[in-house]
């Protein structure tokens, strides 16, 4: 990759005086923006411009080590394995971390000369964030280059399943689902907890989501759905995946089981926000939701089956 370097700070680095301090800025998908710096500087405040949207400051709150910084000199996919020293709780908090707010966050990494940031900036790598992997008081963050998204798909594939996800508002020709989850949302607390994966769920609007009556899913009205925490530990964090909804008295109380557990304690009186599913089957998107307009998917293509040759006696001409 081709760098433009200023010249002062050129020659600064071969003589081996440039004071070189790695940085990195990373916005959420919040849409807070954070400046982090290398240590072993004075902790004075230090603020740089680094995409032209204006100068934030950087705070020693983690030190990299640097010799684990490494990108890919060519196209194919850079991921960089950065380990971190957290110095400030308040900004790397455990349900910040756990909750996966840091996930896909975009970066830009860079140093500075910082004895002379008039210089500019040498730009390493800009990307994502991929996992974020908490040791105690440390944390490992997977650094994805630009090139990472040679890896993604571009085109959608044939399926008999729906392609987009249910609520999907989509765009342009592919379209997406575009029903309006608005109609199939309802709110509920928490009554009863078996674990941080299972939990009984009451609410007012319920009664008219029972299991098997209107346009319910085989196996709840709710299922393939999600549930999400507005208060609690676990609230603002990712959506489980509703694998189970058992009815546990006809009023409303529905037995709740997600994919993957809430990463903290569930509490009686937790207020949580339930969205219906839907497994992206022909049936489910027609009987259903009546959705088939919108519907991204290929329920008459022919399978791999029919093009399979037919086995009989073979002939030599």
């Amino acid at each position: 990759m081709t760098r433009t370097i200023n010249a002062t700070r050129l020659a600064k680095l071969i003589a081996g005086d440039a004071e070189e301090m790695i940085c990195v800025k990373i916005a959420r998908r919040d849409g807070q923006v954070f400046g982090f710096r290398d240590g072993g500087y004075p902790d004075i405040p230090f603020t740089f411009d680094i995409d032209g949207a204006g100068e934030i400051e950087y705070s020693p709150a983690v030190t990299f080590d640097r010799h684990a910084l490494a990108a890919a000199e060519d196209l194919s996919t850079d991921e960089t394995k950065a380990e971190c020293v957290i110095s400030d709780e308040t900004v790397f908090t455990e349900a910040s971390l756990v909750g996966g707010i840091w996930d896909r966050a975009e970066f830009w990494l860079f140093s500075v000369d910082w004895s002379d940031d008039a210089t500019g900036a040498i730009k390493f790598q800009k990307g994502w964030l991929g996992e974020v992997e908490r040791r105690d008081t440390r944390f490992a963050v997977e650094l994805r280059g630009l090139s990472q998204v040679l890896k993604t798909n571009i085109v959608s594939l044939t399926s008999g399943i729906c392609r987009s996800d249910f609520g999907d508002q989509g765009g342009g020709a592919s379209g997406g689902c575009k029903f309006d989850l608005s109609t199939v949302t309802e709110t509920a607390v928490v009554t009863e907890v078996v674990n941080r994966s299972t939990f009984v769920v009451t609410g007012a609007g319920l009664d008219a989501r029972l299991p098997n009556t209107g346009g319910s899913l085989d196996g709840g009205f709710f299922l393939h759905g999600t549930v999400a925490f507005t208060t609690g530990l676990n609230a603002n964090l990712d959506a489980g995946e509703i694998v189970s909804q058992v009815d546990e008295s006809g009023a409303g109380a529905y037995l709740i089981q997600v994919m993957t557990s809430f990463p903290f304690e569930i509490q009686v009186g937790d207020q949580v926000t339930l969205v219906a599913g839907c497994d992206g089957t022909h049936g489910v998107c027609k009987n259903n939701w009546n959705n088939l307009e919108n519907r991204r998917a290929e329920d008459f293509l022919p399978g791999d089956t029919v093009f399979e040759p037919v086995t009989g006696p073979s002939v030599t001409l």
